[in-house]
């Protein structure tokens, strides 16, 4: 609009709703001129408030040639594609009807080919030749014309179904969902990291070997491993330090047997004795804690 005159500016307005109801002859135009004086700061704003106010109840939005050099139309377009609202553009339009009127003008009538000096047959022959252009033309101006139709009815259903949405609610629900995938993402997770922390240990305790993991496991700092950033070196010394302080907890080597822990019975019929450590390693082969001295 900016440097054209009230008068241009409405002669092209005038046109291109002539244009539009040709093609959608139900339409219903809104007005989105603004007549009033307004007293602006920032020249042209107050004025586009009241454009983007009125576009918000559009269901489409006709785009005039030269519509990309204008800053108000740009902003305009620009809210239509975020917001989801049909954009056509008119030189489209205008286009399909130079075509038309091209293939009219094509099309001679046979008192112009007669004084062009053309014979009967030849005429028959031109008028032919036209008949095809046009046709070819016309039919071209209605595919697209019906491509550009269609492409409003579908904005305009894809429109309606989003009528009664609440967008406030769905934006709740999709929160709602996205917490739901979170905890049961770091639900997992968590499972996953018990498992391979237990695994660990029991295969540390294995390692020093551990009698009777039970029974070792009440001495490890679990909580402080479990933390631990480097978990894998932090248990094996852990276990370490247990076996040093525990000894009796854990074999001497991997191929120890397990000895009896009572002594053989001599010839005279009296018992043997029953050794501290042996009886240690039973309490613990068993599950059972330290005996108390």
């Amino acid at each position: 609009m900016n440097g054209k005159t009230d008068e241009e500016i409405m002669a092209e307005r005038n046109h291109a709703i002539e244009l539009i109801k040709r093609e959608h002859p139900d339409a219903e135009i809104v007005d989105s001129l603004v007549y009033d004086q307004l007293e602006e700061k920032h020249g042209g704003l107050r004025h586009l408030a009241k454009s983007l106010d009125m576009l918000d109840a559009a269901d489409a939005i006709y785009m005039m040639p030269g519509w990309e050099k204008a800053r108000g139309c740009k902003i305009e377009h620009e809210c239509a594609v975020a917001y989801n609202i049909a954009v056509l553009y008119l030189k489209c339009i205008q286009e399909i009807r130079k075509q038309s009127d091209k293939a009219r003008r094509k099309q001679m009538t046979k008192e112009e080919l007669e004084a062009l000096g053309l014979t009967a047959e030849q005429i028959t022959g031109v008028q032919g030749l036209n008949t095809k252009e046009v046709n070819a033309a016309k039919q071209q101006a209605e595919t697209e014309r019906d491509g550009y139709k269609s492409q409003l009815d579908t904005a305009t259903t894809e429109l309606a179904k989003f009528k009664d949405v609440d967008p406030a609610k769905l934006n709740e629900q999709i929160a709602s969902l996205n917490q739901q995938l979170a905890d049961q993402k770091a639900k997992y997770e968590k499972k996953i990291a018990d498992r391979d922390f237990n695994d660990s240990v029991s295969s540390a305790i294995t390692s020093a070997g551990g009698i009777n993991a039970k029974t070792i496991l009440p001495l490890l700092d679990l909580k402080a491993l479990r933390e631990s950033k480097n978990q894998k070196t932090d248990i094996a010394a852990a276990v370490e330090a247990v076996k040093k302080e525990n000894a009796y907890l854990f074999k001497e080597s991997a191929d120890e047997p397990i000895r009896k822990p009572v002594t053989e019975t001599g010839g005279n019929g009296g018992g043997g004795a029953i050794s501290k450590d042996y009886m240690a390693r039973m309490r613990a082969a068993m599950g059972l804690p330290p005996k108390k001295d």
